[in-house]
Order: C-alpha cells, then sequence, then structure tokens
C-alpha cells in the first residue's frame, strides 16, 4: 500500500477556523479508515499543535459510525479509564469495581460497531496499557481502536504486548516550506496575499510551523476585528502576545 502523504492542501468550513487537510492529516484519516475497515488498531504520533487531535476528531464526525473518543488524563488508573470509556460509548455515569467494570463493558464492546480514540494514550500506565489490551482481546477484537498522542510510539515501547498489535501509525511533524506556505494561506483569507517574508517571520518567531498556533494567530486577527489582509504590523503585535514555546 503507498502510504506516500498527499502534497494537496484541502479546507473544510463551518468550523472555529478552517480545517486545514494537510498531508499529515490525509495520511493520518487514512490510516484510521483502515483500522476501521477491520477492526485494527492503529497510532498517530508527533509534537503538540500539529493536528493531531484536530484529525481524529473530524474523522470521528464523519465516518459514519459510533466514535467515543476518551482523553487520558495524567497517569490514569486503569478503573478510572474503564469508567470514562462507559460513559464515552454509552453516555452513562458507571461505578463499581475494575471487575464489575470490565463484566459490563465486553458486551457492550462486542455490539458496539464503533471505533475508540484514545487522546494523550502516551500519559497511560503500563496498568492502564494492560487494560486496554485486555478488553480488546477479550471482545475477539471487536472494535478498531486509534491511539493519539505526543510520544505514543515511545510510550508502547515500554509495553511491548500492545505495541506488537499495531497494523500502522502515522508521525504528524511541523509545517515547513512550500507546504507551510500553502497551508497558511488557505487557513484564511486574511493570510491569502501576505507576502511570503512576512508569514515566514512570522513563522520563525511565533508559530514554529505548528496548526494550533497559526489558528491562534487567526483567532487574535479576530479580536483585533482584522477584515482585510493582514499587515506586518498585524503579524507583530499578535506575536508579541502569543506565549513562549518551551
Amino acid at each position: 500500500m503507498n502510504t506516500t502523504p498527499d502534497r494537496r492542501t484541502h479546507v473544510e468550513k463551518n468550523l472555529d477556523v478552517n480545517l486545514i487537510r494537510t498531508s499529515h492529516f490525509n495520511l493520518g484519516r487514512r490510516l484510521a479508515k483502515g483500522a476501521v475497515a477491520v477492526n485494527g488498531l492503529v497510532a498517530i504520533d508527533g509534537p503538540p499543535g500539529t493536528g493531531k487531535t484536530t484529525c481524529v476528531r473530524y474523522f470521528a464526525e464523519t465516518i459514519g459510525i459510533p466514535s467515543a473518543i476518551i482523553t487520558m488524563a495524567a497517569r490514569p488508573a486503569p478503573l478510572d479509564m474503564l469508567r470514562q470509556m462507559h460513559r464515552a460509548i454509552t453516555g452513562l455515569e458507571a461505578t463499581g469495581t475494575r471487575y464489575q467494570m470490565q463484566r459490563d463493558l465486553l458486551p457492550i464492546l462486542n455490539h458496539w460497531d464503533g471505533v475508540l480514540i484514545v487522546d494523550e494514550c502516551q500519559t497511560a500506565q503500563v496498568m492502564t496499557m494492560q487494560q486496554i489490551t485486555w478488553l480488546w482481546e477479550e471482545s475477539q477484537q471487536a472494535f478498531p481502536m486509534v491511539l493519539v498522542g505526543t510520544g505514543i510510539l515511545d510510550a508502547l515501547a515500554r509495553y511491548p504486548q500492545l505495541k506488537s498489535r499495531l497494523m500502522g501509525h502515522a508521525v504528524f511533524a511541523p509545517l515547513a516550506d512550500n507546504v507551510l506556505l500553502d497551508t497558511v494561506r488557505a487557513l484564511d483569507h486574511r493570510l491569502q496575499d501576505i507576502p511570503t517574508s512576512d508569514l515566514l517571520d512570522h513563522d520563525r518567531h511565533a508559530c514554529h510551523g505548528l496548526l494550533r498556533r497559526w489558528a491562534m494567530t487567526v483567532r487574535w486577527l479576530d479580536a483585533h476585528c482584522v477584515t482585510t489582509t493582514a499587515t506586518s504590523r498585524d503579524l507583530h503585535a499578535i506575536a508579541s502576545l502569543l506565549p513562549t514555546l518551551d
């Protein structure tokens, strides 16, 4: 199968900012669709702000089957993860012991016909990853699963039993060069006609190739009531307001 990312950039409207289908977005979505087709397990890695969560949330909203997204807290206990999973799938709060939660979830998962997306999965402890693996195997791999997070592949290395079950992975990265320019200009009409040198300068000082930072730039244009092409002065003002990255 050819997994070479598509360099074309596509735009979806009707969001807080335009959804940009970058090459990473297209690859991540294709990977998730493959998992759904065969009830497989895939992972999406990459630095914060590169569009991982946006990609999987859009996928969940448009795939046409039920979906549940759980976001891991820092070092979640297995029972916390089970309760969050139950709530995401059924919409109902659940109580009980870990054993009771496992017993309740298995028949639900066996008849669910949906996709489970676990965001910030890199924060999970080994015991929680063991719990995820147990549910998937005990249900006879009855549902597809997408694991998402910065450093998720390194985290999975701590638990090879789960990593060995991956059928594929994608790694998102900051945008650069012409892909960066094409993506930014497609993001918002006020960025389309800005000189290349000004866009690159703003990216170098404020955005660092991260879609999230460019989305923040668009929100600051809204906050400043900029309605036409942004100027270098507008971008400099926004750069001074954006928090610095560590």
